[in-house]
């Protein structure tokens, strides 16, 4: 990538350093110079950007390039093109946004009437009352949320992503994935950034906490239920279109509100209309979605309007273009191929 520029681990994205041209302003010098003992000046790596943290506070990821949305593809004009259009194919078969008030400890989640294909949860667990003390926000134990009868409500097969914090939430969350009738088959990290409020002092590990590094990351845990493969199930599915890593501005420690682009992540890879969201509130509201949650103002979900749109299409489908364009699975040989049996002629003949 030329100089200051040190390779990221996700496609196109790099650390900018350095002081030349497409550098961060305020980005470290990623090498310092030495004096070797012999007259020889010397470049030695090191790590600028933990050193900077400490200095000013701004997160080391904040000089990671193209990590917006609508920037990241620039240079993958194929990848573009697929991102395009498998969003268009969504956008022309979301149904209308449904939203409903209700209290998830006293509601049965059966009388939503149907089952879901996706079901994103972002439960209040103790971790996010934590972070601002002298708030009280009210939290779920991880019994009450383990409650919520989230097997009822999901099809076979179907998916789950469940947010669970940095600290307790990461061995709660698996337990509940397996409670729930899920095996987990990813995790989702996002990495926060702190551009807007570079400069500013760097909130102190919350009460009771064990945490001995300064924690700039959250986790959604991907589950899986029934058998879905991806040779031959491509109506429901689409992998690999994504990563598993999210860059994103770190939120108020009051707020729970997650980074939008986990709705892409969903939408790219699952073909399922079907969409559940619970814990929701009014930011969460989105075409294709059926949102359900305490701190939502009002309610328009009615459950038999709601299957209707469903009654000619429960997949997105997909185009030839897309299916050219988006990554393949290969085709599964047997690892060991039998020796033939060749007859070979009677010399005495």
């Amino acid at each position: 990538g030329g100089p200051g520029f040190a390779p990221h681990h996700r496609g196109g994205r790099y650390f900018r350093g350095g002081r030349g041209r497409g550098a961060h302003p305020f980005a470290p010098r990623p090498h310092m110079p030495f004096d070797a003992g012999d007259g020889q000046r010397q470049v030695a790596p090191k790590n600028d950007y933990s050193q900077h943290f400490v200095d000013t506070r701004q997160y080391p990821q904040n000089f990671i390039r193209d990590a917006d949305l609508d920037e990241r593809f620039e240079e993958y004009p194929k990848l573009k093109e697929l991102i395009e259009l498998k969003d268009k194919q969504t956008a022309d078969y979301r149904s209308p946004p449904m939203y409903l008030k209700a209290d998830l400890k006293n509601f049965d989640l059966t009388q939503l009437g149907t089952k879901f294909d996706v079901i994103l949860i972002d439960p209040p667990w103790q971790e996010y009352s934590r972070r601002v003390p002298g708030l009280d926000l009210p939290f779920w134990t991880f019994d009450e949320i383990k409650s919520l009868r989230v097997d009822l409500v999901s099809d076979n097969p179907s998916f789950i992503w469940l947010w669970c914090g940095s600290e307790e939430g990461l061995e709660q969350g698996r337990l509940l994935l397996r409670h729930w009738g899920f095996r987990r088959c990813e995790d989702i990290c996002w990495i926060k950034t702190n551009k807007s409020q570079a400069g500013h002092a760097v909130a102190v590990p919350e009460t009771g906490s064990k945490q001995i590094l300064h924690r700039t990351k959250e986790h959604c845990l991907m589950g899986i239920k029934g058998t879905v493969r991806r040779s031959t199930d491509g109506h429901i599915i689409h992998a690999n279109v994504d990563t598993d890593v999210i860059i994103g501005e770190e939120q108020p420690p009051e707020s729970a509100r997650k980074p939008e682009e986990l709705y892409h992540l969903i939408e790219h890879f699952a073909m399922g209309r079907r969409r559940l969201e619970l814990f929701g509130t009014d930011h969460n509201i989105r075409q294709g979605w059926l949102t359900v949650g305490s701190d939502i103002s009002t309610s328009v979900f009615d459950a038999d309007r709601y299957r209707s749109f469903f009654a000619e299409h429960i997949y997105v489908p997909s185009t030839p273009v897309i299916e050219e364009l988006r990554p393949q699975s290969p085709t599964h040989t047997p690892k060991f191929q039998p020796t033939p049996v060749v007859a070979l002629p009677n010399p005495e003949l």
